[in-house]
């Protein structure tokens, strides 16, 4: 599926790291939800690795899901790369544009 000419970025849960893309690009929106009771996670790195600055983190719970859209003019922008790190019960849909 491939909307704003970008590339929707499937995040399963308990991932250490996936490098979602190299080099800059921009995040349009972010669908997060959770299957724990505590607060699972999705953090997002400008990076190659789960190591460096980090873009966001969004923190979701059971029957409460996330659902981030950000305004095409204003996108969550990354110079290096995007990489997602998810707790065990969080599950991330990342639309992107690279």
């Amino acid at each position: 599926m491939q909307l704003y000419n970008g590339y929707t970025n499937y995040v399963p849960g308990n991932t250490s790291s996936k490098l979602l893309h190299s080099g800059p690009g921009k995040v349009h929106a972010i669908l997060l939800t959770g299957q724990n009771a505590t607060a699972d996670s999705l953090t997002l790195y400008d990076s190659l690795t789960a190591v460096g600055d980090v873009l966001i983190k969004l923190n979701v719970s059971l029957h409460a899901p996330v659902v981030g859209h950000l305004d095409r003019l204003l996108p969550l922008t990354f110079s290096t790369g995007l990489t997602a790190v998810t707790t065990t019960g969080a599950w991330a849909f990342v639309l992107t544009e690279a």
